[in-house]
């Protein structure tokens, strides 16, 4: 948006008008004040009066984008004011008529003062800002993958969470085998884990084991739990021992410890909170 003052100076086109004087044979130069907006992108213009002595009356309009037609792109600075940058233009009402013409045709010009204006750029092409590189090879498709507090970085595939820091890649918790089981580093076994977001208020991991339709929880110590579903596919709500999932995919935790989960088979987002409201699993 670019927000401009225009100064219109003259009345044989409709710019402007005044309250007439005693003797006044409407002859004389008129002067008109509005704010016009300008939305660059529809070209749509939008005339707001400015009353700027008590015997000058202006006059508000909605232009089309075509009325206004800058005669330059070059903008100049305002004589006496300092930092203020000036265009010259034209106008033409819904007559075709130019604005800014004296009563005998002379063309006595309009003035655009540039306001306050709101820089509008085409929209970049991000690619050229950033730099690719490959943090990690992994033996197999990663599903999802989050940044811990610790600063590691930490991935689902394979059936196993993993841990990269530094290059290094090391297993968190699963062995590989696609299973349901609780445990400690590598007892523990996952069926298809997608989703994995940090627990900030506690720093443990929480899973979306997909095809096994639970949520687990794996410390940064290796241990895997569960934290809600029986395994059975549903869309149940209660407990985390009686609601029931259906391919939970996607999973994100807020600053209390609440969880969200995108549910892919129920096409649901669910919501997981501890009773105790305190966040810490």
């Amino acid at each position: 948006m670019v927000f401009v003052v225009v100064m219109l100076t003259g009345c044989g086109g409709g710019g402007g008008r005044r309250a007439p004087d005693d003797g006044d044979d409407g002859s004389a130069a008129e002067v008109g004040t509005a704010r016009f907006h300008v939305d660059v992108v529809t070209g749509r213009v939008t005339v707001t009066p400015i009353e700027t002595a008590a015997d000058t009356v202006s006059t508000a309009a909605i232009l089309a984008g075509t009325s206004m037609h800058f005669d330059s792109t070059v903008l100049y600075d305002q004589p006496g004011g300092t930092g203020l940058k000036v265009m010259d233009v034209s106008l033409t009402n819904r007559s075709g008529l130019a604005i800014g013409a004296d009563s005998d045709g002379t063309d006595v010009g309009i003035r655009v003062i540039f306001g306050d204006i709101t820089p509008v750029t085409a929209a970049s092409d991000i690619r050229t800002q950033v730099t690719v590189s490959t943090l990690a090879a992994l033996g197999s498709g990663p599903s999802g993958v989050a940044v811990g507090s610790d600063g590691a970085v930490y991935v689902t595939g394979g059936n196993q969470v993993l841990k990269v820091q530094g290059g290094a890649v090391s297993v968190l918790a699963g062995d590989g085998v696609a299973g349901y089981v609780d445990g400690l580093g590598t007892v523990a076994r996952f069926d298809n884990p997608t989703g994995i977001a940090q627990n900030p208020v506690d720093g443990s991991l929480i899973v979306a084991d997909y095809t096994r339709h639970r949520l687990r929880r794996v410390t940064l110590a290796g241990v895997a739990s569960t934290v809600a579903g029986t395994g059975v596919e549903g869309g149940t709500n209660g407990t985390g021992s009686t609601a029931t999932f259906s391919r939970p995919a996607g999973v994100a935790v807020d600053a209390a410890g609440v969880i969200y989960v995108a549910e892919q088979g129920g096409h649901r987002v669910r919501r997981i909170a501890l009773s105790s409201g305190d966040g810490t699993l």
